[in-house]
């Protein structure tokens, strides 16, 4: 579940399915995936669609592969969040707890009548879908299966009537898991595996158990019965259900109403102006062709950045596939084109072998993910074998000189095995430590959010042309320039402590008509708070001349 929107059903449908229950036990499971992807949690960590969980009154999670997107310290907080039960059967590291501080458990049973049904729940194992940074330890899920089961057994003088595997994999593993479950004491006992990851419907009998995947973002409800007959037999049915049967609920509609105003709100922050100059703006054929839409990105991340010549960015790394108009382009217009956190690393490279690399991944006619773009002070030319470079951050190309190159990190660790980059890399050990490399959005944002503060202070004459302004034909900052920044910073600082702080700041925009938002805020102050103390100072106004 990646959206917000259709959690209001679903706490309808529950609450509906416990209210029409006689002599039943009705539970709610929900079986990974429900904090990443998605743009609400790159802005708060996870925070808004953890919440959810509770607002629709989900009693059993466990997890999917893309919760490890979070790193496991925002992980942990959010499990810790969560009211519901959060099973574990097969991640054996990190080691998270509850919200009662206890480890999480393998498995719950629970009882109906004098019956004893069994939950656990197991995420895949195929580690190439996760984020190859921090990977958690998962333990196979049939072998963990097997396992969970004689833990359940031991713990109960027996084995108990019902086991239900919530399970987060392939759905060709899920068959292979149906089938392990037959050759074992356990098929009898399963009826259904409670699957998810794959985003399409697949309702499969699959030796004596069905596997049922509902789909993706709660487009549909699946509701399973499961119950014994008069001599004992185990039976059970399941049903698809459009989530659109149900009226939302009003306190989780008013919920994530306020949650999508306050998304709406930080997406809508302009960060530059798409000019209108006879380029058409699009990401649509970033893994085919050059787009001028990612070479102003790109040139806008080297701006962000210190002492940078070049910066290149494989077409997979840009999302979006969307069209733009002249007029602005917004945070959320950048949350749809860098969609993950691509950590950019800064490396030298030789000339030579920027150009031979930049060739190599554009060869081929059929889409290429590794389609390496550069910035918009970067020129080639040419097509296939012929393309050459004759350009660098605006000056001539040099085959022999080496450049300081910032490019996605993962690149330089053999993602899409672009030649001759990634052997010289290796060869020489030059790839940076992943924690030494910050995501690709910091770095156009930071760039805006100066280019704002320019504007809004107004002590530069004309516009911009890309390079610092306010500069003497010496490079040295003008007097003027530190004259007036010094009276700005003095009339914004209103309580005379040496510090603007976000309060001083609204005002100050409220002044010039651009208040309001206090996303804005919280990025003009984080592009210029150096030492992180949530507080501008006269120093680091100043920094702006540079």
């Amino acid at each position: 579940v990646y959206v917000l929107d259709r959690y209001p059903q679903l706490r309808t449908a529950i609450r509906e399915m416990r209210e029409a229950a006689e002599d039943c036990v009705v539970v709610s499971a929900l079986p990974g995936d429900f904090l990443s992807p998605c743009t609400l949690t790159s802005l708060d960590g996870g925070v808004g669609m953890l919440a959810a969980l509770n607002e629709a009154d989900i009693q059993y999670v466990t997890f999917g592969n893309h919760e490890f997107d979070l790193d496991s310290e925002g992980l942990q907080e959010r499990i810790r969040e969560y009211k519901g039960t959060w099973l574990n059967s097969n991640v054996e590291s990190p080691a998270f707890v509850g919200h009662g501080g206890q480890p999480l458990p393998r498995y719950d049973v629970i009882r109906v009548g004098s019956r004893k049904v069994a939950l656990a729940g197991f995420c895949l194992d195929d580690m190439s879908q996760y984020s190859p940074v921090g990977q958690p330890t998962i333990r196979p899920i049939n072998e963990a299966m097997a396992d969970v089961w004689e833990a359940i057994k031991e713990a109960h003088g027996g084995p108990v009537d019902v086991f239900l595997p919530m399970t987060h994999q392939n759905i060709k593993e899920d068959r292979k898991t149906a089938e392990f479950l037959s050759r074992h004491e356990l098929g009898s006992r399963t009826p259904v595996l409670l699957a998810s990851h794959d985003h399409e419907v697949y309702i499969e009998q699959v030796a004596g158990s069905l596997v049922f995947k509902v789909g993706c973002d709660i487009q549909n409800i699946g509701v399973v019965d499961i119950w014994w007959t008069g001599e004992g037999h185990l039976r059970r049915s399941a049903h698809l259900i459009d989530c659109c049967e149900f009226d939302p609920d009003h306190q989780v509609q008013n919920f994530v109403s306020r949650q999508l105003g306050t998304l709406d709100q930080m997406l809508s922050v302009q960060l530059f102006e798409l000019p209108e100059d006879g380029r058409k703006w699009s990401s649509e054929k970033v893994r085919f062709k050059e787009e001028p839409l990612v070479s102003e990105l790109l040139r806008l991340v080297k701006r962000g950045m210190e002492g940078v010549d070049l910066v290149m960015l494989q077409g997979g790394g840009v999302r979006g596939a969307w069209d733009y108009q002249p007029g602005p382009f917004t945070y959320g217009d950048l949350m749809r084109e860098f969609a993950f956190e691509t950590p950019m690393a800064i490396v030298e490279l030789p000339g030579h072998l920027i150009e031979e690399s930049v060739r190599a991944s554009r060869l081929g006619t059929d889409a290429r993910p590794f389609f390496l773009h550069l910035d918009a002070d970067a020129v080639g030319s040419g097509e296939g074998e012929a393309w050459v470079l004759s350009e660098v951050d605006g000056e001539a190309f040099d085959r022999a000189r080496t450049y300081r190159v910032a490019t996605y990190q993962f690149l330089l660790n053999g993602m899409g095995s672009i030649q001759p980059l990634y052997s010289y890399v290796q060869e020489r050990s030059l790839c940076p430590a992943l924690d030494s490399c910050l995501p690709i959005k910091h770095f156009v944002i930071d760039a805006s959010m100066r280019t704002a503060w320019r504007e809004l202070l107004g002590c530069w004459n004309g516009a911009s042309n890309g390079h610092s302004p306010g500069r003497s034909p010496q490079g040295t900052p003008s007097q003027a320039v530190r004259r007036c920044l010094r009276a700005k910073f003095e009339a914004i600082d209103e309580d005379h402590d040496g510090y603007i702080d976000a309060s001083e700041l609204a005002t100050f925009l409220d002044a010039r008509g651009r208040g309001g938002c206090q996303q804005l805020v919280k990025f003009l102050m984080q592009s210029l708070d150096q030492n992180s103390d949530g507080r501008v100072d006269l120093k680091e106004i100043l920094a702006l001349a540079r």
